[in-house]
Parts: C-alpha cells; sequence; structure tokens
C-alpha cells in the first residue's frame, strides 16, 4: 500500500510507483530474490533454495505490477482487510477508528 507523499506524481520507474501515497500496488508472480537474501550470505544460491522451498519466495515465469491510484480523481474505490473497509487520510491507508 502506498504511503509516501514525498511521491506526488506517477513516475515511470515501478519502484517508485508502488508506493505513491493513495495508491494499492499488487504484485502477481516471481518475486525478486534480492529483496530475500543478503549480499553479504555466502551461499546465495543455497539461500533462495531454501527460501523457496519453506513458501517465503515464489518462483514463476513472470511477473506482473498492478497498481491502482485511490487519490481524488483515481480508479480505486474500496480496499478491505477482512470485513474492514480501510480509509485514506491524508493519502495514508488508516483502518478507521
Amino acid at each position: 500500500m502506498g504511503m509516501n507523499n514525498g511521491i506526488e506524481k506517477v513516475l515511470k520507474h515501478p519502484l517508485f510507483v508502488e508506493k505513491v501515497g493513495g495508491t494499492l500496488h499488487i504484485a502477481i508472480g516471481a518475486s525478486y530474490p534480492e529483496c530475500f537474501v543478503d549480499n553479504k550470505t555466502s551461499e546465495p544460491e543455497k539461500a533462495k533454495e531454501d527460501l523457496l522451498n519453506n513458501g517465503v519466495m515464489n518462483k514463476s515465469a513472470q511477473h506482473v505490477d498492478i497498481v491502482t491510484d485511490f487519490r481524488p480523481g483515481g480508479t480505486g474505490r474500496e480496499v478491505y482487510l477482512n470485513d474492514v473497509k480501510l480509509e485514506i487520510e491524508n493519502n495514508i491507508w488508516v483502518v478507521p477508528k
């Protein structure tokens, strides 16, 4: 869930787009191994294999990012976690009180 209000307009780079305040990012498919394995790991391939076997990381042929804008004028409408409808306050996702 994008919560970075420092980025005011959507940029063409996906690592910035998915963090824009008031947006929702869903990724389907392969994870980036670099997000899970420390560069200082002595056996990075074994670490990746362990993560795959333990269901922490997934492996697939593709990775697709879907970003929806919930700010005024955007196409997003509602987001629920379980039965709780989330709200946006100043482009930050919050659980209503």
